[in-house]
């Protein structure tokens, strides 16, 4: 099968697919064979992140989905808002932050215990389709990158 992105948890490398293969293969890293596989996205999975015990996926369909890493490996919540494909997401404290080509990002608060994860700010100051983010190690900052050559710094408010 063919990987775009990776991310590992817990002895588990769980690979992103392509639009042919639109589902997450999890990898066993004591025999690295494929143990089993997520299914509920319908077109190319642009990144993978992990918080916690969940593995989070953002693809071209303009949603991100949250899995469970244990057990059945489903499906926990499906994040929607963004108008077009997501491309990047940063995990930035028990926060995550999304960019797509709709030129926004959108802050998503993360609660233990809870898979009601909400959308608690929009950033709309790109000029165009955001292409990369990265957070600074004391989370306190994020810059992000668009298609016009653009790149923000957003500061946590205090």
């Amino acid at each position: 099968f063919w990987a775009q992105c990776l991310a590992a948890h817990e002895g588990m490398v769980y690979c992103g697919g392509s639009r042919l293969d639109p589902t997450i293969k999890v990898i066993d890293t004591a025999t690295w064979t494929v143990v089993g596989q997520m299914e509920g996205h319908t077109n190319c999975i642009r990144q993978l992140a992990v918080w916690e015990d969940k593995v989070i996926s953002c693809r071209s369909d303009k949603t991100i989905k949250v899995w469970r890493t244990g057990g059945d490996r489903a499906c926990e919540q499906t994040l929607r808002g963004h108008t077009e494909p997501v491309r990047r997401m940063a995990v930035v404290g028990n926060k995550l932050v999304t960019g797509s080509f709709d030129k926004t990002l959108r802050v998503w608060g993360m609660r233990r215990g809870s898979v009601a994860w909400e959308c608690e700010r929009v950033l709309d100051d790109h000029a165009s389709g955001v292409t990369a983010m990265v957070c600074t190690k004391d989370a306190r900052r994020l810059l992000s990158c668009d298609d016009a050559k653009q790149m923000l710094v957003w500061e946590e408010r205090g």
